[in-house]
């Protein structure tokens, strides 16, 4: 039970290996949280699935090979089975799902000061889920005091001070929590469609549904002296050179003294992430490693070379990731793609509580 092939699935729990997986799919992304997991097996005799001991409710561990791909608890063990045989699933989900489910703890209720690394590493700190800033990446300014609410997650609050600082969020194979910038560390290989490629199927799709030949981004004055209309708004425009006819969007940005700076930055992010998520490709590999052994992993640049896209080696990100394996398909990977602009988060401004301030 210890010795594993780089494609053996193996969970662990209670100090226990164990092997011998026929159904598998684990999915792990930059743009989900948590990661999640469902295995199963399929035995003639039903006493030979009661060998394996897993319940709902344990910490466990998921390993392709040597390598640990969701670290969490196990959510549902389902037990069936007929004349034919006894069906066994597990499925589960990484550490993260706490701050998914459960409600944000804070001693006094309020938000004062730190940083979206410090704030969210002690939100996390009840439910004993690290986090750390991916490849020393800037954690951004200090966040202003505001008032928690009594129900909402941790996911929820992180979420706004990560948009804050510019950053992604999302759950590491230790199940902990990483804060990162889309797209700064590359695979060794890629996908590649055609002769001697190790793509089995793919999916290329463009949308222009969702795009606008210019965004128009407003701030409606909270300044009592100006009048309504058009002296109340600070503007910016962006266009979309790609789109060839004529088709205008308008947004409205969070309000903020910092008025006309954050709605040049959010017309960017509009027209650039609009662009990004105009493009994306689902490709089903023939192995779970790139050339050097290393798993796919979300948040990571791969070349991609399949019919119907722009060029040859076309450098896309991982969105999500799922490591597949049964009798059917055999041993397979499922990424979805797309250019790292589409995974920008929205800017926002975190605004003062103004009852807070005014007390003090």
């Amino acid at each position: 039970m210890t010795d594993t092939t780089p494609e053996e699935v193996t969970l662990k729990v209670d100090g226990r290996a164990i092997t011998g997986w026929q159904n598998v799919s684990l999915t792990r992304g930059c743009e989900r949280i948590p990661n999640s997991f469902s295995i199963g097996l399929t035995a003639l005799n039903p006493s030979d699935g009661s060998k394996v001991v897993a319940f709902a409710g344990q910490a466990c561990e998921l390993a392709l090979g040597s390598d640990v791909v969701i670290t969490g608890y196990i959510d549902r063990d389902t037990n069936g089975g007929d004349a034919n045989g006894h069906q066994l699933s597990i499925t589960g989900r990484g550490k993260c799902q706490d701050l998914v489910d459960c409600s944000a703890q804070w001693p006094s209720g309020q938000l004062v000061n730190g940083n979206v690394l410090q704030v969210a590493s002690q939100l996390a700190s009840y439910y004993n889920i690290g986090v750390s800033a991916l490849n020393g990446v800037d954690v951004g300014p200090q966040i202003p005091q505001f008032q928690l609410e009594l129900t909402e997650t941790p996911v929820g609050l992180i979420e706004r001070l990560a948009r804050n600082a510019g950053l992604l969020f999302y759950e590491d194979e230790k199940g902990d929590l990483v804060l990162a910038q889309a797209g700064q560390e590359k695979h060794s290989s890629g996908a590649k469609y055609g002769d001697g490629g190790n793509v089995l199927r793919w999916q290329f799709e463009r949308s222009m549904d969702e795009r606008f030949s210019e965004v128009v981004c407003s701030l409606l004055s909270v300044d009592p002296l100006i009048e309504a209309g058009d002296a109340g708004f600070q503007i910016d425009m962006q266009k979309d050179a790609n789109v060839k006819r004529h088709r205008r969007l308008y947004v409205v940005a969070d309000q903020s003294s910092q008025g006309q700076d954050l709605c040049k930055r959010r017309a960017i992010w509009e027209v650039a992430r609009r662009a990004g998520r105009g493009t994306q490709v689902r490709v089903l590999l023939d192995s779970w490693r790139d050339k050097d052994g290393k798993l796919w992993t979300p948040n990571k640049l791969m070349p991609v070379t399949v019919p119907g896209l722009d060029g040859a080696d076309v450098m896309l990100c991982i969105s999500e990731v799922t490591y597949r394996r049964d009798d059917r398909t055999g041993t397979t990977a499922e990424l979805l793609l797309m250019p790292k602009e589409a995974f920008t988060p929205e800017p926002i401004i975190l605004v003062p509580d103004p009852i807070i301030e005014a007390v003090q």
